[in-house]
């Protein structure tokens, strides 16, 4: 059974973080999510061997959704779920999603993911700045000036998140009823917006 997107109002809301990130997100029509039980997985991770999938994003979500009055199901009870039923919730499929449903009685699933980047290490000089100031004393015209910058620097490698991305999908019709993004490691603001956006659709 392959995934359906729904189509999604073109009202998506942009919200800026302090740090100037924009987050991204669109419900459905008529969507209303405190009529339904939803679930919510591991985010998987895309570009970082070091982590295959991150529980505490999804736990974070989980919790704006309860505050939002949402009926969330316990993650611990999806893990074991799916363990029992032989399901690799990193590679689900909307077949593997109905069976975890069933026992549980959920009506929607949150998905996310991760993507990673990486930035290899950086060596090199620092230029060196000379600043002039000009100052007057008693008349006379004095010049000094400092020195700033100089000498080696070295900065290891490593991985940074690019962006966090989400969706919420139905179990029994397979059709995309949430949609998030944010750009960088701005996870509050992504998770703020899914809570207002559903708010909003009571």
């Amino acid at each position: 059974m392959k995934i359906k997107l729904a189509f999604l109002f073109a009202t998506s809301i942009a919200i800026f973080s302090g740090c100037g990130s924009i987050a991204t997100v669109s419900v459905a029509p008529g969507y209303r999510a405190k009529a339904q039980r939803v679930a919510v997985l591991p985010f998987d991770v895309i570009g970082n061997p070091d982590v295959a999938q991150n529980q505490t994003i999804a736990d974070h979500l989980a919790a704006v959704l309860m505050d939002a009055g949402i009926s969330v199901i316990d993650a611990q009870d999806i893990v074991y779920q799916a363990k029992s039923k032989g399901i690799n919730l990193s590679r689900a499929t909307s077949d593997d999603l109905a069976r975890l449903a069933e026992p549980l009685h959920i009506d929607a699933v949150f998905l996310g993911s991760i993507q990673y980047g990486y930035h290899g290490p950086e060596s090199g000089v620092r230029p060196i700045d000379i600043h002039e100031n000009i100052d007057t004393v008693k008349g006379k015209v004095i010049v000094t000036k400092s020195v700033s910058g100089g000498g080696s620097y070295s900065e290891s490698g490593g991985y940074f998140i690019q962006s966090i991305s989400t969706r919420l999908v139905s179990v029994k019709t397979s059709e995309t009823l949430v949609t998030g993004y944010v750009p960088g490691n701005y996870e509050d603001a992504l998770l703020n917006e899914v809570r207002k956006k559903l708010l909003d659709n009571k």
